[in-house]
């Protein structure tokens, strides 16, 4: 809707229909298998589940600095 160029491009993780905010700047792909996520400041850290079992990849999730207090990191990987 807001970005007609990328009309044709499937939505692979729509993070409002799973009600959790997810910035696109906090991702990064480290390789065909496993994506970096930080959480806590503009990503909802539920998302990271959700994203692994979305895109059956391995979700590393790194709580950002700034974040609430907890665990830094976090790895989600799907159960066989």
């Amino acid at each position: 809707r807001f970005a007609p160029a990328l009309r044709e491009i499937p939505i692979a993780f729509d993070a409002q229909a799973e009600g959790v905010y997810l910035q696109g700047g906090d991702l990064i792909v480290a390789d065909e298998a496993t994506l970096w996520l930080g959480v806590g400041n503009m990503t909802d850290p539920e998302a990271a589940p959700k994203l692994a079992r979305a895109l059956e990849m391995e979700v590393v999730s790194v709580r950002m600095p700034g974040a609430p207090s907890g665990r830094r990191a976090d790895r989600v990987t799907l159960e066989p």
